[in-house]
């Protein structure tokens, strides 16, 4: 009896450690994959998507109107991220991508700042497993 009760008590440790993990960690490595980089880009699942070509590509960036965008020198190929509100400390908010550059992410939910310094802002959302890489102009304040 002593035994089953032991047992018992392993399982029930067992399971509540299992089912006790933290949601974020399923995104753990994606997470660390970003921060690694200080690629100016947009990433998905830690892969990039685009990445800015200071060679080929144009950025530009209004805080004012929480749109940042990556085009080529002519202005005609486009990717611009358009954000509901500026993320700021533990603020979080919602976005799309658009353009012409074969990139279209609608629906990026709960996008918040992962990490932030002198040269850039690294923004991450869980729910769609999408992370920016932006220079920090004009984002200081975040």
């Amino acid at each position: 009896m002593k035994t089953f009760k032991y047992i018992l008590l392993l399982i029930s440790v067992s399971l509540l450690y299992a089912c006790s993990k933290d949601e974020n960690d399923l995104y753990k490595e994606e997470r660390s994959s970003l921060l690694s980089s200080t690629q100016i880009g947009i990433y998905q699942n830690g892969k990039a998507l685009l990445l800015f070509d200071k060679q080929t590509h144009q950025y530009y960036c209004n805080p004012s109107q929480k749109l940042f965008r990556i085009q080529d020198a002519q202005g005609k190929q486009y990717t611009a991220l358009q954000l509901n509100a500026l993320p700021s400390g533990q603020e979080r908010t919602d976005g799309k991508v658009e353009g012409n550059m074969g990139i279209k992410l609608d629906g990026i939910t709960q996008l918040y700042i992962l990490q932030s310094d002198e040269q850039f802002v690294w923004l991450w959302s869980d729910d769609t497993c999408i992370g920016f890489i932006l220079p920090n102009i004009g984002l200081s304040g975040l």
